[in-house]
């Protein structure tokens, strides 16, 4: 009984610490793309900002050439953001135009969006660019 005792004494003191363990460590911040932003920088940080910013910043050239587009880029680019968070986009297709490297594939970024998902995105968009058009 003795020995009982004394295997639930250390058992009980080896639990009992005055300093905390070691907390494992926390994932850091998401990686920040190094490459040369033409139209906007990532204001957040979340990956719905990170694939908008990208797809962007890929199609830039062709949106500044569209003039209803170009005066409303900044409140599209958030339309576009709110979507992509309000509707789940899967990391997969996060990823994807994040790390999309010309329009083709954003495409096929896009082409991994459910009807859902690329319904509100076009909804949203339009809805952006038309406030931005009324007087």
């Amino acid at each position: 009984m003795r020995g009982c005792l004394v295997l639930v004494l250390v058992v009980v003191a080896g639990c009992w610490r005055s300093t905390p363990p070691p907390q494992p460590p926390q994932a850091g911040p998401e990686p920040v793309s190094t490459a040369p932003a033409k139209a906007f920088r990532v204001h957040t940080a979340t990956g719905c900002a990170a694939a908008i910013d990208r797809a962007i910043e890929l199609s830039h050239d062709e949106l500044e050439r569209i003039a209803s587009i170009k005066d409303s880029l900044q409140v599209i680019r958030d339309a576009a953001v709110d979507s992509c968070e309000a509707q789940r986009w899967s990391s997969e297709s996060l990823t994807c135009f994040a790390h999309a490297v010309d329009s083709s594939e954003l495409g096929s970024c896009q082409s991994q969006l459910t009807s859902e998902q690329n319904e509100d995105l076009s909804r949203r968009m339009v809805e952006a660019m038309s406030a931005g058009l009324s007087p």
